[in-house]
Parts: structure tokens; sequence; C-alpha cells
């Protein structure tokens, strides 16, 4: 079966690092976009991580996404191999909305 270029994940930001993908166990997945978008009326950081939620880790340092902003993540291609996660938190609760595009192969 060929690895098709999809929608993956979507959800809302936390205040604390929280996983926001995790690649299914027997594949490899190849992430080639990821969009933040503040739905809030402020202001707002957002940071990105790959593979645990420590500063060592992070793909996206802490960037300020104003108002009703956005902000993108593409980075080339990132491999998160099964089983293991990308995490993500923001300043606001309820503001930052993620959405994660890329391919999944066996």
């Amino acid at each position: 079966m060929s690895a098709v270029y999809k929608k993956l994940a979507q959800g809302i930001l936390g205040t604390t690092p929280a996983a926001i993908y995790t690649a299914p166990t027997s594949k490899e997945t190849i992430i080639k976009k990821i969009t933040l978008a503040n739905v809030s009326g402020s202001d707002c950081w957002a940071k990105l991580y790959d593979g645990g939620s420590g500063d060592g880790n992070v793909i996206l340092p802490g960037i300020t996404i104003e108002a009703g902003g956005f902000g993108e993540w593409t980075g080339g291609a990132l491999t998160v191999y099964g089983g293991n996660s990308l995490y993500g938190v923001a300043e606001n609760a309820s503001a930052i909305v993620y959405t994660i595009y890329g391919t999944e192969k066996d």
C-alpha cells in the first residue's frame, strides 16, 4: 500500500506539554507540516517537541502567535517512528489549534 499525504491529527494545545500525535506502533510517519492557529483574542506563545517534552527535544521554540494569526512548522521532513510522539504546549488554554499533516507508511 502506498503512503498517502493526509491530516494526521488536530486539536487544541494545553498549558502543560502533552502528546499531540503518536505514530502507530507498526508504522513510520513522515511529518511534513504542522500549523498553529491562534483562535483567541490575545497573543499567545506555543512550543513543539519531538520524542519528549524537555528542552533537548524542542523542534519549534516558543514562538508568539498574534491574536487571530497562525504559524507553521515546515522543517522539511520529520520522521516519527512507531510508538514515538510529538508534544506541544501553549501559554493559554484553548488558544492554539494545531493540525499535523504527513504520511504514515508500513
